[in-house]
């Protein structure tokens, strides 16, 4: 813990920083609030902040139920029955009760309810096709305590179901049996599952590598790529933005960049209505249009071209 401790020290100049600056600020408010809590003065306002900061992305218990449907119930359909089979023979032997156990069990729902509240509760999707619920989609590395912490679980049902249902010199092969199907399932599933499995990954980082040697030999060394989903591709050879042209602040923001450094746009390209409606209405009133330099499949680069220096080109 020490050397990540340091590092953001060094990085975020917080030992709690983060490279998300929403969550940064979020820690640094909890804890404020937190220490305000002991004058005791305007509680109910103070927990109000807290429960705003803490549930940064709002509160919507059935949106989360929904996604904790697609991400666990559904992505791994045979770790739910497994948990459920070894926590309720747990409950009810009181042989195995220890406070570790209990201790272990109470945690890790805990933890397991935070973080399908707190994530659950705000859509996002890492994959352009948001109809998918895949395995690269950002729930399932947020969740990784929740499936982690239920392995020893879903490992005691799968004994206990195994014991109960067959002679005991049986057990230890059918179990043995069952995890090397699993671990061949998750194996499969890893690998083509989804469209962001490893076989399908590896196919892409060929494509990537092209897409990458065409983007950089288009631009300047200093140049900066506004994109939506392409930042660690481009990065750290060029400085790169995470944006569109639906926010105004932003717009201006890239017009004002414009000034010092080339700009781009990379994204899905564009169709010839939504540029001619991009290049007459909406971007020239912040200084700049966009001018196609590269088509790449489905992609696009465009090169923020300012209005002053067309004008001067076309005399």
């Amino acid at each position: 813990m020490l050397p990540a401790v340091c590092w953001n020290i060094i990085l975020y100049d917080h030992w709690y920083g983060g490279g998300y600056p929403a969550m940064s600020q979020s820690v640094e408010t909890i804890s404020q609030t937190s220490l305000s809590l002991l004058n005791f003065h305007n509680l109910a306002d103070k927990f109000t902040v807290l429960w705003q900061t803490i549930f940064h992305f709002g509160f919507w218990p059935e949106r989360s139920l929904t996604m904790f449907k697609h991400y666990v119930v559904e992505m791994f359909p045979w770790l739910i029955p497994l948990v459920l089979v070894g926590i309720l023979v747990f409950i009810f032997s009181r042989r195995q009760w220890s406070k570790g156990k209990w201790l272990y069990l109470l945690l890790w729902i805990l933890v397991s309810v935070f973080l399908v509240l707190y994530y659950g509760s705000w859509q996002f999707n890492d994959n352009p096709d948001i109809s998918r619920f895949t395995i690269g989609n950002s729930y399932t590395r947020y969740w990784l305590p929740f499936y982690l912490g239920a392995l020893p679980w879903a490992a005691e049902g799968l004994w206990r179901l195994a014991t109960f249902l067959f002679r005991r010199r049986l057990v230890k092969p059918i179990v043995a049996l069952a995890v090397v199907g699993l671990c061949c399932w998750s194996l499969h599933f890893t690998a083509v599952g989804s469209e962001e499995g490893l076989k399908f990954t590896a196919e892409r980082q060929v494509s990537d590598y092209d897409l990458w040697s065409e983007v950089l030999s288009r631009t300047e060394d200093n140049s900066i790529i506004i994109t939506l989903y392409h930042d660690k591709l481009f990065f750290p050879e060029r400085q790169v933005l995470v944006g569109l042209f639906d926010n105004h602040v932003m717009n201006r923001y890239y017009g004002n960049l414009l000034k010092k450094w080339p700009v781009y746009y990379f994204n899905f390209r564009f169709s010839d209505d939504a540029l001619e409606y991009l290049n007459n209405r909406r971007l020239p009133p912040f200084g700049y249009k966009l001018e196609k330099i590269l088509d790449y499949n489905e992609f696009a680069l465009y090169r923020l071209q300012s209005i002053e220096e067309q004008a001067v080109d076309s005399k």
